[in-house]
């Protein structure tokens, strides 16, 4: 759990001073420290001992709404709680001045007022050695209570600490400039809780306070008799009212406080959904991204590979078979080397077509043999040596 800390300059007795206060877990410290002469007085008080220190005042208080109150009071937040630093001396003169302001209400009678306050005792230097005792003050409407916190000497700051004072205030400063106004609103939001709680407290001391006169009454009404029964019984009764109508208040301010927190709750998941559903259509599109990407890059790629792939062979025709019945075997031979080069200039001329052009080629060479062979084996065309024809005349050249 983050420390929760609070901290502003306070003036007593004409003298400037830091408060600042930091609430961790069970533990409090309390830090006072002096702006011009840099001296440092703190307390470190444990969550027992602040709850048995407003026991014994006679106002007792939980440890997280005393804390609250204490911080109120450091941001000056809240009318009804106060600061006062005091040294021992000046614990001494007002117990002296309220002794004797006492002593002379006694003696006046019933009818002095007894709610005159003990006048602040007068500013003096500001001595270093000794403790020193920050006074929470909590007012109510007809009392005042007074918490002290005696806080230790611990010397003068050093550099160190004063560049770490430096860096957290700065840290503290830039944190509430970043926020803006959801600050404002955080502050109003914190002051609400505070009264809640303020007046949650005040009720139940007030149903405490009733039930215990509630408590007394019983017991007188079970010694009394005759004509007391009756006023009691109704006094008894006003009691019943009154308290039946303080529990409905306090159960209406928990059902509202209850409310509110679950209409934030409602705002915080509908807002989470929302940021999942948001990071969910993220990652789908990113995803698709990536598919395209990768389906234009083979698109791409099989572009560039697809000219010489797609290239149609080119071929001559071959010589029809009635020029092959008239040629001589010296025109054949001719025709068969021209055609041989032909063939040569093509396949050097479509070598970038690859094997399909290679394997036409060879097909229709093989095609153009098969068919002579055929026509010299039916006698069509016989060609020799000795030049005859046919095998029928005469041999050319001959006797």
């Amino acid at each position: 759990m983050e420390p929760r800390r609070a901290s502003s300059s306070w003036v007593f007795k004409e003298t400037e001073y830091l408060l600042s206060s930091c609430v961790s877990g069970d533990w409090l410290e309390v830090t006072v420290e002096g702006t011009v002469s840099s001296n440092i007085w703190k307390g470190k008080f444990e969550a027992k001992h602040i709850e048995e220190l407003t026991r014994k005042t006679g106002n007792f208080k939980q440890f997280l709404v005393f804390t609250t109150m204490l911080e109120s009071a450091i941001n000056k937040s809240s009318e009804s709680v106060t600061l006062d630093l005091l040294t021992y001396a000046d614990l001494e003169t007002l117990r002296e001045r309220r002794n004797a302001m006492a002593t002379a209400t006694s003696a006046a009678g019933p009818g002095a007022d007894s709610h005159t306050q003990p006048a602040r005792p007068p500013a003096q230097p500001d001595t270093p050695p000794g403790k020193r005792y920050l006074i929470l003050t909590y007012s109510v409407e007809f009392d005042r209570i007074h918490y002290p916190l005696a806080l230790s000497y611990a010397g003068q700051a050093d550099s160190g600490q004063l560049r770490s004072t430096i860096t957290r205030l700065a840290a503290e400063l830039e944190k509430y400039k970043r926020q803006g106004k959801k600050s404002s609103a955080l502050a109003r939001l914190q002051k609400d809780y505070d009264d809640l709680l303020m007046e949650k407290e005040e009720l139940e001391e007030a149903v405490e306070s009733l039930q215990t006169q509630l408590a007394a009454v019983d017991r007188g009404g079970g010694g009394g008799g005759g004509g007391g029964g009756g006023q009691d019984k109704k006094q008894l009764k006003m009691l019943h009212e009154v308290i039946r109508n303080l529990e409905e208040e306090v159960l209406q301010e928990r059902t509202k406080h209850q409310r509110y927190v679950s209409k934030k709750t409602e705002e915080l998941r509908s807002l989470t959904q929302e940021l999942g559903e948001l990071r969910s259509s993220e990652r789908t599109l990113r995803s698709r991204v990536r598919n395209l990407t990768n389906e234009l890059a083979l698109l791409r790629k099989g572009m560039r590979s697809s000219p010489s792939s797609y290239l149609q062979p080119r071929h001559t025709p071959p010589s029809s078979s009635s020029s092959v019945f008239k040629k001589t075997p010296s025109s054949s031979t001719a025709g068969s080397g021209s055609r041989h080069r032909h063939r040569q200039r093509n396949s050097s001329t479509f070598k970038t077509s690859g094997s399909l052009e290679r394997r036409i080629g060879r097909s229709n060479s093989g095609s153009l043999e098969r068919k002579r062979g055929e026509r010299r084996r039916g006698g069509k065309m016989w060609v020799t040596g000795e030049g005859r024809e046919g095998g029928q005349g005469p041999t050319r050249g001959g006797g």
